[in-house]
């Protein structure tokens, strides 16, 4: 017996005891009182020692996470290799990953915003009832949502060992993240909102904002929506990640997702502290999630973001007929950058594109909200292919709204650039440069008419396109755009409104 005993306690310890540099994926039980025996995963990076420094990012449904040969689906989000070639790279900085369990039936429970659900109007949770109801078995009953006791026991229960056994692991908000996705994107943004003196980031992909199955008379969206109005800080803090597909169940979400970007907007949310992607072809799968979990990872662990800014518009916008590197989008970033802050520069725009074409493309496009800044030059295309003035005013207000939207509703981040005069061109030199000067001169009056009506910089290069200039490089070899020393002039021009 005593050979026995002293097998089990062995055994104990080689189980539960810290393995630096161990590759792979440890599993193990915890019991709780509460939530019962419950199983987790902990993975840490390749050649760990015990003297590296790691954050801490613990995911929901851990199950689904590691090996696809075990789930239900044969899926898997493939967090062991993504971290490892995200490590590799430098992409961030040294993180272990503890994916927990969910409790199977249970897990609406227990991924469910506790407090959202008890501040339920009585019509509202009877609602509710019905609708979740109807999601179980006959014999089956609504349970309670209990996601305030997972969450405690993520916090005294579940970090405490992961720190006994990683003791170098951070201890501080700054450094401890929560993600999921679905529900578990529910519960990430929930515990992070309730807890920021353990989380001081959350991590919510294809958030499930319907609470259910349906958004036929649900109050859950509205409610969900309400309760991050009313408790989110109105100094901004944290990090918080969303996104969402349009495919398969995460088509519920982006117009609820909107309006939460919309709070976090009107709470004075930026770049800094939010990120939303969306993802027209992103659907509601874990091959989905592994796919778009990079750049979840990349904004969320890493404490210094990238300065972003998205630039749209048409072939000005994209350097027809010069290298990327001479484009006034490239040379204007790399100038703010020269200040000592990152610039990454997101450009939509294609060679001939109209107002309205640039508003389908938008519709097609994938986006990460807010960028730090946006910059909008259209319409030239719409004046050569003899468009009126009114349909063109029109779709330009659209895109204005959109790239305020953009920009996290931060007005005095988006500007507009007036249309060149491509009249003075070689390309034109058989054309009538008068029509077409007034008639880009009347584009260019109701582009800043629009941009003065929204309180936007309006930036005029209109002159500068129309220099006699004898530099050789100041038209392309096109005939028809600018050269590299014109786009330069463009960019101090620009850089006289938005010189950082």
């Amino acid at each position: 017996m005593r050979l026995i005993w002293a097998w089990a306690i062995l055994g104990a310890y080689l189980w539960f005891s810290p393995l630096w540099g161990q590759e792979g994926v440890r599993y193990l039980m915890l019991d709780d009182p509460q939530l019962g025996a419950r199983k987790m995963a902990v993975w840490a990076p390749k050649n760990t020692s015990s003297k590296d420094s790691l954050q801490v990012l613990v995911l929901m449904d851990g199950q689904m996470l590691f090996d696809g040969t075990t789930t239900w689906n044969q899926q898997e989000w493939r967090v062991d290799e993504i971290m490892d070639s995200l490590m590799l790279q430098k992409a961030i900085p040294p993180t272990l990953v503890v994916g927990l369990w969910h409790a199977e039936k249970q897990r609406r429970a227990e991924y469910f915003p506790q407090k959202v659900y008890e501040q339920l109007s009585r019509e509202e949770l009877v609602r509710v009832q019905e609708l979740w109801q109807a999601t179980l078995e006959s014999t089956d009953q609504v349970p309670l949502p209990y996601s305030d006791n997972f969450t405690e026991w993520i916090a005294q229960k579940v970090l405490p060992y992961v720190y006994t056994q990683y003791p170098t692991a951070h201890r501080t908000p700054q450094h401890t993240f929560i993600g999921g996705s679905s529900m578990g994107g529910l519960l990430a943004w929930y515990a992070h909102l309730e807890h920021p003196e353990i989380f001081g980031g959350s991590m919510s992909m294809s958030t499930h904002w319907p609470g259910l199955y349906t958004l036929e008379n649900n109050p859950l969206p509205a409610a969900f929506k309400n309760y991050l109005e009313k408790n989110l800080p109105t100094t901004p803090m944290g990090s918080w990640y969303f996104d969402t597909g349009y495919q398969t169940l995460d088509a519920m979400y982006p117009a609820w997702q909107t309006q939460v970007d919309e709070v976090l907007a009107a709470k004075g949310y930026g770049p800094r502290h939010w990120q939303t992607r969306y993802e027209p072809k992103g659907a509601h799968t874990e091959q989905d999630w592994a796919r778009r979990l990079p750049d979840a990872l990349v904004w969320l662990l890493n404490a210094e973001k990238p300065r972003r800014y998205l630039a749209l518009g048409d072939s000005y916008t994209i350097g027809e007929s010069v290298s990327f590197d001479q484009r006034w989008t490239t040379q204007l970033a790399k100038g703010w950058s020269a200040h000592g802050t990152e610039w990454t520069t997101t450009t939509i725009a294609k060679t001939g594109w109209t107002t309205d074409e640039l508003n389908q493309a938008l519709n097609e496009a994938d986006l990460a909200l807010p960028y730090d800044r946006v910059s909008l030059l259209i319409g030239v295309n719409n004046q050569y292919r003899g468009r009126a003035i009114e349909p063109y005013r029109r779709e330009l207000n659209g895109l204005i709204q959109r790239a305020m939207g953009y920009a996290g509703g931060r007005k005095d981040q988006v500007f507009l650039v007036s249309i060149p005069d491509w009249g003075v061109t070689p390309f034109a030199q058989s054309r009538d440069k008068t029509l077409i000067a007034q008639q880009i001169d009347q584009y260019n009056e109701a582009m800043y008419q629009e941009a003065s009506a929204h309180g936007l910089n309006w930036i005029d290069i209109t002159p500068i396109s129309r220099r006699n200039s004898a530099q050789s490089d100041w038209i392309a070899p096109d005939g028809l755009h600018p050269g590299p020393s014109m786009y330069q002039a463009w960019v101090e021009k620009i850089r006289e409104t938005l010189p950082q």
